[in-house]
């Protein structure tokens, strides 16, 4: 459980600190009936911080290794957080909301019927439901957009501020054509798609939108990184809020 919070005063900032300290020492306490000591950790526990709160837990029993010998353990500490999901907000993102890498967007493909004045909206949502089930028996994450109380607009915005990869819209002339509509959330561009090629098409647009995503996050960030030898040009490059490689001298921290 964690969280990373920004305030405007440190007064506020302090106070969750010793809010979310009194709640982990409840979790442990009165959910898990394990003591803990509440305090301060010793200076520079991370760097760039003022200081570190935490509660500590004590276990007092000791195990023997193999031979019955007590000896001291190799130790690892890794983790992947909540952090990385800003990151992929930040990186990916646009003025419409978010854009979600296919292979973690909850929803990969929405469907969405645009009704039109003397057709049947039944026969719509039939076809909206077939294509949707389709794609869900390949094992593509879709759903059916049903709303009625929308405009079409509206729901594409909506689709689009929530990232989903690939927006599908059938019409009167799509069921005409026996093809649908398919807009990519990452470039806007459109292609009509056959029904009949429809699971082999999304399967590429997906995979090639992940690719996609991820090469032009590489080219900003490449662009954005610089090779410095000199302090002059650090300090160049660190007011130009570049991506900084510099070596480090005899003694790297």
């Amino acid at each position: 459980m964690g969280g990373h919070t920004a305030f405007a005063t440190k007064g506020e900032a302090d106070k969750e600190v010793f809010d979310v300290l009194q709640l982990y020492n409840d979790v442990y306490e009165k959910l898990l009936a394990v003591p803990v000591i509440k305090g301060i950790k010793s200076d520079n526990e991370i760097a760039g911080g003022l200081y570190t709160a935490r509660v500590e837990a004590f276990i007092p029993s000791a195990s023997r290794d193999k031979k019955g010998h007590r000896s001291t353990v190799w130790q690892n500490s890794w983790g992947l957080n909540i952090r990385s999901i800003g990151v992929m907000v930040m990186t990916h993102g646009d003025g419409k909301g978010l854009v979600f890498p296919p292979l973690v967007a909850p929803v990969q493909v929405i469907v969405i019927t645009v009704p039109f004045i003397g057709i049947d909206t039944e026969i719509l949502d039939k076809a909206c439901e077939a294509v949707t089930s389709t794609l869900l028996e390949v094992g593509i994450r879709a759903e059916a957009d049903y709303r009625d109380n929308y405009a079409c607009g509206w729901k594409y915005s909506d689709w689009e501020k929530k990232g989903v990869p690939l927006r599908i819209k059938i019409g009167p002339r799509d069921l005409t054509k026996n093809h649908v509509r398919i807009v990519k959330r990452d470039t806007g561009a459109r292609a009509d798609i056959l029904r009949g090629d429809l699971v082999e098409q999304v399967k590429d647009m997906l995979g090639k939108i992940q690719i996609r995503l991820f090469d032009e996050a590489k080219r900003k960030n490449d662009a954005c990184t610089q090779k410095v030898e000199t302090w002059n040009k650090f300090m160049e490059a660190l007011s130009q809020k570049k991506l900084i490689l510099a070596p480090c001298g005899e003694v790297c921290q």
